[in-house]
């Protein structure tokens, strides 16, 4: 301790120095072997490690009155035009020269660009709260409470592909898939395909959709019918382009009589 006493918030490795935050202190520990030498660096502090992140050699903190970029001078305030007061548990990552900036107060997920000095907003689902944000070498992702990924790097949507575990219907005698039904939200231009794959791996496309833009529908498509040995299973099949947002699935199934 030296001029700013108090706990620890956060600490993170920038420019080859740890840096240790309070709530409104930064220190640099410098040296790899001992004596250390601690070092006071300027009195602004993180809320926390998850509102730290470091893009483009510049570090980006959350501290107790907004968003500050740190580049090796003073701390520079940058949020001021999101007009936002309350951080508390705002969370930070980086990717392909944006910050991302998750507001709990606000329920937003914000992008900053700091070649611009400009600020965007990522749409969110509704009803949905963020437990943990994070930036790979593929894009930027938040992890949402109930326990959904979602990708939010702000760039394009390519394809998707996604295959249930195998299907019983819960029937105990052959069956018959009559119905398929998928509630989803399709962007302009996304795409949707709904299909199954039966027991001998051969793969049936049911229904092709092209988004419109719209609210959430259900796309209904009819099973290819027939009966199915006992036992038997299918796996349903989702595949497209774009961004799709599907909220569930549905089958309707009859028993097949064997006398």
């Amino acid at each position: 301790n030296t001029r700013a006493d108090g706990r620890i918030s956060a600490m993170t490795l920038h420019d080859g120095h740890v840096l240790c935050f309070k709530s409104n202190f930064c220190h640099s520990i410098n040296n790899n072997k001992n004596p250390f030498r601690i070092v006071d660096l300027f009195c602004r502090g993180a809320r926390s490690a998850e509102a730290i992140t470091e893009l483009d050699g510049r570090l980006f903190f959350v501290s107790d009155d907004g968003l500050y970029q740190y580049g090796g001078a003073s701390p520079e305030r940058v949020s001021d035009a999101l007009g936002i007061r309350d951080w508390e548990g705002s969370m930070l990552c980086s990717h392909a020269g944006l910050c991302y900036i998750y507001v709990a107060g606000e329920c937003a997920l914000f992008t900053y660009d700091p070649e611009r000095g400009e600020f965007g907003k990522v749409a969110l689902p509704e009803a949905i709260e963020l437990a943990a944000l994070a930036a790979g070498d593929s894009g930027a992702y938040f992890l949402t409470t109930d326990g959904s990924l979602w990708s939010v790097d702000g760039g394009g949507f390519g394809d998707f592909r996604f295959e249930s575990a195998a299907l019983t219907l819960g029937f105990d005698r052959p069956f018959r898939l009559d119905e398929l039904s998928v509630l989803a939200e399709l962007a302009e231009g996304a795409r949707l395909k709904v299909g199954v794959i039966g027991s001998d791996g051969e793969e049936v496309t049911l229904g092709e959709f092209v988004g419109e833009g719209a609210r959430p529908r259900r796309f209904i498509v009819e099973a290819c019918g027939g009966s199915s040995p006992i036992g038997d299973s299918a796996t349903v099949v989702l595949s497209g382009s774009g961004e799709t947002v599907i909220s569930s699935i549905k089958l309707r199934g009859v028993g097949v009589r064997t006398d």
